[in-house]
């Protein structure tokens, strides 16, 4: 018994949401498959952590920190290579319900959140080892470090001026 839906229509927000939704994280997705393939725009290291490595926050650290901090996040995060999988897995998902003749919301909304839940992992395991990290430093190399993070937020705010 097939039900009769082509009177019923999503309401405008929720259309407007989602499709916001779906740049927003299309954006994010993007930039985290391109940096995790290719390394980023400089190349540098490969890896589930690149991502998180090319953070304003992390870039401001001298390299010999940051690669600490990658190698850190490499020994005690071996699940965020395995969240690659993942999200191509969700990016399919997406994609399956984007094609279907009745667009598939309920489908489309999960690969949105497994998305956003991957991200979050590997932001949550960035800023754990920053702060750690930061934990261990002196004064003076802290004040080096907001030093640099200042200039670049300036570097940054005067690009768009």
């Amino acid at each position: 018994m097939e039900i009769d839906t082509s009177g019923v229509r999503s309401p405008t927000w929720m259309k407007v949401a989602l499709s916001v939704s779906l740049g927003f994280n299309l954006v994010v997705l993007g930039a985290a498959v391109g940096v995790l393939a290719f390394g980023g725009p400089h190349g540098g290291p490969r890896g589930a952590d690149r991502g998180v490595v090319s953070t304003p926050l992390l870039r401001a650290l001298p390299e010999a920190d940051q690669r600490v901090l990658r190698q850190k996040l490499r020994a005690e995060h071996v699940h965020l290579r395995e969240s690659r999988s993942e999200l191509r897995g969700a990016r399919a998902a997406m994609v399956v319900a984007l094609r279907q003749e009745q667009f598939d919301a309920a489908g489309f909304a999960m690969a949105l959140e497994a998305q956003r839940r991957l991200a979050g992992d590997l932001m949550d395991a960035a800023h754990s080892a920053l702060l750690d990290h930061m934990s261990s430093k002196t004064l003076a190399e802290r004040q080096a470090y907001a030093d640099r993070l200042e200039a670049f937020s300036k570097r940054r705010a005067g690009r768009r001026e």
